[in-house]
């Protein structure tokens, strides 16, 4: 029996599949579980919209990843912090103030977990931040902390 995977089954397959059973399996485990149901025409071209939708926001969702790079890349983005002598921070620049500044200087949100920063940033000067906005787009600014 053909069925189309709802869950990912360890052995058998991942979401979205369409795998072969056997009728006892599939009728006394998988059906009444609600971990899969019948590859009839109906389900299978549920499954093709399903899929037609993700391919078309996964398309959306680079296209709007490429503009944002394309906007961010080589800027400088400026924060001023409270800082003592020598230019040492109270504090430090974190991740999300990176992104707060990018929100309010280019209009973009961009999610702190996308900004790759080893390190907080507790010295005044310039930093070279990378971004990674999408598995296949990357951007690069330049942090500037300034004293306040």
């Amino acid at each position: 029996m053909k069925v189309i995977l709802k869950k990912h089954v360890k052995g058998l397959g991942s979401e979205g599949e369409v795998v072969d059973v056997n009728d006892g399996y599939a009728r006394n485990y998988l059906l009444p579980r609600g971990i899969a149901v019948e590859a009839n025409t109906s389900n299978m071209n549920v499954l093709k919209d399903r899929q037609q939708r993700k391919e078309n926001e996964a398309k959306k969702v680079l296209t709007e990843a490429e503009k944002a790079g394309a906007t961010l890349n080589g800027q400088t983005v400026t924060i001023k912090a409270r800082a003592g002598d020598g230019g040492r921070l109270f504090g430090s620049v974190t991740n999300q103030d990176i992104a707060d500044a990018i929100k309010k200087t280019f209009k973009l949100n961009i999610d702190r977990r996308r900004i790759d920063l080893d390190l907080p940033i507790k010295a005044v000067g310039e930093y070279r931040i990378d971004l990674r906005l999408h598995p296949q787009v990357s951007a690069s600014i330049t942090v500037q902390v300034e004293s306040q």
